[in-house]
């Protein structure tokens, strides 16, 4: 949608896009104070300081820049739109002129990507097996309690860190374990592939095999 508002902080411009995200016709908006109507009561005074900076002197802290709010639909709900604003000057003061889109379906798929992750987590997190899970760029983005007690460390200091490239090698199951120069023991890796946060990742599920390996080198 775009909306264009005049020097005076008024509505100039409001196209369809526009009445399709709030609900509200242009000839209900039109020559009205924007914050007015499409300010959650919230923002409407944080708002209402911030247009009249901007009305001054065509400064502000969101001015070139897209960022996420709600604003008022016509139905009394609120929407989340992703608003981008630019500054226009003209013979008698500033106009801003708004991009707004709706992004409704994406909060949606955020929260259930989100609850998704929430039951992930507790499943995994009382799992027997270590499991990583290890971006594109092979980064440890995830590791669970179990796959943190058999490498001896705490989760903090492996996320984040790099995975040594030994262990995504599908052609080799059996691994040494080692931290610093001690051994600790010998970890089965296997590895799928897994949707992580939107992104594919490398799923590793991590068996400790230390006790079976041993006995078969004693033999």
């Amino acid at each position: 949608g775009i909306v264009v508002v005049d020097e005076r902080g008024f509505i100039e411009s409001w196209n369809p896009a526009a009445t399709a995200i709030f609900g509200y016709t242009a000839s209900q908006v039109m020559a009205k104070p924007l914050h007015k109507i499409l300010a959650p009561e919230r923002y409407s005074k944080v708002a209402g300081k911030g247009l009249e900076i901007f009305l001054r002197n065509g400064k502000g802290s969101v001015i070139g820049k897209s960022f996420e709010i709600q604003g008022n639909h016509s139905q009394g709900h609120e929407v989340p739109v992703e608003l981008s604003i630019s500054a226009v000057k003209t013979a008698i003061g500033w106009k801003a002129i708004g991009i707004v889109r709706d992004i409704t379906l994406r909060k949606q798929v955020e929260r259930r990507l989100e609850e998704t992750l929430d039951s992930f987590s507790a499943m995994v997190s009382n799992s027997n097996e270590g499991i990583l899970i290890v971006s594109e760029s092979k980064t440890i983005e995830y590791i669970n309690d179990a796959a943190a007690r058999m490498l001896q460390s705490t989760i903090g200091e492996i996320e984040g860190q790099k995975i040594n490239e030994e262990y995504l090698n599908p052609n080799k199951a059996e691994h040494r374990y080692v931290k610093g120069s001690q051994l600790l023991g010998w970890m089965e890796v296997k590895i799928s592939q897994t949707i992580w946060r939107g992104k594919e990742h490398k799923l590793l599920i991590l068996r400790d095999i230390t006790d079976p390996v041993e006995l078969r080198e004693r033999l």
